[in-house]
């Protein structure tokens, strides 16, 4: 397979991954916004200003951190694929961020959530492993001089 070009295959797979799942982190985003408006139970700066601005504050900080998971993602993806090391930095931050996704995930306690929390751990774990081997490191550190 020429484009892999001397890529390692879990290394592929990974950009692959992290370039797939920026649009997912936004549509997740975008999904628990409308699900929040949608139940028409949003606090009133009438009755509660506090609380109105408690959910302003929540609302906002939870839809950073989903764009950028989502930045993070997209820019580790295109790095991962060149091999530069700051790809592979950046992929550790977001394994670190996708397992503590993976266990707010697990905490909800839901049927999907009971599945792709652990299953989000699991996969952040292994490509955290993975990414810290010293061969990995050496294959990055090698095409980043280049």
């Amino acid at each position: 397979m020429k484009w892999f070009s001397g890529r390692p295959l879990p290394v592929a797979i990974l950009s692959g991954v992290a370039f797939a799942v920026t649009p997912a982190i936004i549509l997740l985003s975008v999904g628990f916004a409308v699900s929040i408006f949608k139940r028409n139970e949003l606090p009133s700066i009438a009755k509660d200003g506090l609380a109105f601005f408690y959910f302003w504050i929540l609302f906002l900080l939870e839809t950073a951190a989903y764009l950028t998971l989502a930045g993070i993602s997209f820019t580790a993806g295109r790095e991962l694929w060149n091999l530069k090391d700051r790809g592979r930095r950046l992929a550790n931050v977001a394994m670190v961020l996708y397992g503590l996704l993976g266990l707010v995930f697990f905490v909800i306690r839901e049927k999907w959530s009971l599945i792709a929390g652990p299953c989000t751990c699991a996969f952040a774990l292994l490509y955290l492993i993975y990414l810290q081997l010293p061969a990995t490191r050496r294959k990055f550190e090698v095409s980043s001089r280049t």
